[in-house]
């Protein structure tokens, strides 16, 4: 099941992915492939495992246009920590909360133990190597375990970061308005 689906985003990306002529060789589908392999369909932690894989396969390409989202059952996109944040120097600050646990301007001091510029090497993949006012660093809240927090007033805590299940999974390329789902 996985690996059909797996097959399908390479075959995807060879293709149909307006950028592949001048990043032909950049992706190594095999090393990934054996991962997809190895997953078990039956377990329940294999569809957040399959997701993790292909995301990895696509971060090769270096294209923020191109993504693999999960979405919910009713379309809505699951990968949503319940906050949104932005660096500014050696912090990150949150920016939008729908997690009563934070406020608009909480400063995040560590992500799962590690300062931010640290964690910046740790999750360098994933932020492209961007400058630090460039990265995004919502996807890497998913990644995450846990986040410090200073709260405005003060207040330092440690917190885990929840997540959304998922239901379908999708892959989208812009370039060639392109989405396929999986369900």
């Amino acid at each position: 099941m996985y690996i059909d689906m797996f097959e399908k985003i390479v075959d995807v990306m060879h293709h149909d992915y307006s950028g592949f002529l001048d990043k032909k060789g950049w992706d190594q589908p095999e090393l990934f492939r054996k991962k997809v392999e190895a997953l078990d369909p039956s377990a329940s932690a294999s569809r957040a495992a399959f997701t993790a894989i292909v995301k990895d396969y696509l971060l090769d390409f270096r294209d923020k246009h191109v993504s693999f989202t999960v979405a919910d059952q009713n379309g809505s996109p699951a990968e949503w920590a319940g906050f949104r944040v932005r660096r500014y120097r050696d912090f990150l600050y949150i920016t939008e909360s729908e997690d009563t646990r934070f406020q608009s301007g909480d400063k995040i001091i560590s992500v799962d133990r590690e300062r931010i510029p640290e964690a910046a090497d740790t999750y360098a993949r994933q932020l492209y190597q961007e400058k630090v006012a460039r990265q995004d660093w919502n996807p890497v809240m998913l990644l995450a375990g846990e986040i410090e927090v200073e709260h405005r007033s003060g207040e330092r805590a440690v917190y885990e970061i929840h997540r959304k299940k998922n239901r379908c999974i999708r892959l989208n390329i812009p370039q060639k308005k392109l989405s396929l789902a999986f369900i």
